[in-house]
């Protein structure tokens, strides 16, 4: 995702469902014998989203 969003509303529900996908995805991928994303990778990936932010430099999520 770009650092400065032009549609901020749109990125949070892109970053709502992100979320969702790391907390919810790691049983349904352990289920379909795939191997889940570890946990301090979401992590990180998650603490990066404070970079996004909108055109007033607020924080999107």
């Amino acid at each position: 995702m770009h650092k400065i969003q032009d549609k901020p509303e749109l990125a949070k529900e892109v970053l709502n469902y992100f979320a969702w996908a790391y907390r919810e995805g790691g049983k349904m991928a352990s289920e379909l014998d795939y191997v889940p994303l570890p946990e301090p990778l979401t992590q990180a990936i998650e603490a990066s989203w404070a970079q996004i932010k909108d055109a007033s430099a607020k924080a999107v999520r």
